[in-house]
């Protein structure tokens, strides 16, 4: 269906080993406060799986390559920025499965915010051989030898993270989308709304989908048709993409679609905004009983801890819901 990473936002259970020997490697990020990754290098095999649990502020699990060790690489893994508030006790992971172990990997936090964590050292590597030229110690200081007018990951100037199933074999394995494919945005609580705009998206193979997060902290979780607020097991996830009301670069978060024959379904995973009607959908049939009105009436209809207790949930959305045809968003 789609190319993604797993994301979980919850101590959850670890993704299953692709063989009886796999091991399950646990990385900390951002333990005590620092900023470091620890451990800052493993070691890895085909089948290995790799967690993520993010312990402190704000930082993010983002591939590079060891020649740009704080640029994005393109289409490489990226787990999107992980806030970790104070006394929270369930902490967020990002998870994925190394199917390649003959190459390294190399990764960083595009945190930037107050300080560049990257130039700082807050790196991290895979299978990185400590006796070679492509050492951790020298691809660490590479980083903090970098130039601190390097771009961050997500800024408006319409960068694009590529979600991947899986960790990529290589860096030259995580090729860009084809170029014949078209790049369709999606604005995410556009104007202070409980919306996706446009909500419902035709898109074909090839075509990558970009959400721009402009106001709040919404996420773009992927779901079902019948569960329109429930998570879906190994789904994409972006995580929750923090805005400030001043902020001047906006997270985006894209995925590259690889099959356009199924509808696909999504909501904003934060308190009761699915509920609120905050969905999306990829090429939904307006005319099907599982048109994007009706995922949309589903979730309204969906139960929530946190719903609003006066009933008035569709006034507070701020665009309509005739989808009689469905969004043939314009391409780029």
């Amino acid at each position: 269906m789609l190319s993604f990473t797993r994301l979980s936002v919850a101590l959850a259970v670890l993704a299953p080993a692709l063989s009886a020997y796999a091991s399950n490697i646990l990385v900390l990020v951002g333990p005590g406060n620092q900023l470091v990754f620890s451990p800052s290098n493993i070691s890895a095999a085909v089948g290995d799986v790799v967690t993520f649990q993010f312990q402190s502020k704000n930082h993010s699990v983002t591939q590079s390559s060891f020649a740009s060790p704080c640029l994005p690489l393109a289409g490489g893994i990226d787990s999107g920025f992980q806030p970790v508030a104070a006394a929270a006790k369930n902490l967020p992971e990002f998870i994925f499965t190394i199917n390649n172990a003959s190459t390294p990997l190399f990764f960083f936090s595009k945190q930037a915010a107050l300080v560049n964590e990257c130039q700082k050292g807050m790196v991290f590597s895979i299978n990185a051989n400590p006796n070679s030229a492509k050492s951790f110690a020298a691809f660490q200081a590479n980083a903090e030898a970098s130039s601190s007018s390097t771009p961050t990951a997500g800024a408006s100037s319409g960068s694009k993270i590529l979600v991947q199933k899986s960790a990529p074999a290589s860096e030259s394995s995580a090729s860009a989308p084809a170029s014949s494919g078209s790049d369709i945005l999606v604005l995410v609580g556009q104007n202070n709304s409980l919306t996706f705009s446009p909500s419902n998206i035709t898109a074909q193979v090839g075509d990558t989908v970009t959400f721009q997060f402009q106001s709040k902290n919404h996420s773009v979780t992927q779901s079902s048709f019948a569960s329109p607020c429930v998570p879906l097991a190994g789904g994409v996830d972006s995580g929750f993409q923090a805005v400030a009301p001043d902020a001047t670069a906006l997270p985006v978060f894209s995925f590259t679609l690889n099959n356009a024959s199924t509808p696909l379904f999504f909501f904003s995973k934060q308190n009761a905004e699915c509920q609120e009607g905050m969905v999306f959908s990829i090429n939904q049939n307006p005319n099907s009983a599982k048109s994007f009105a009706a995922f949309q009436a589903n979730a309204e209809a969906s139960v929530s801890p946190s719903a609003n207790a006066n009933g008035n949930k569709k006034s507070r959305r701020m665009h309509s819901r005739d989808f009689a045809f469905a969004a043939n968003v314009a391409r780029k």
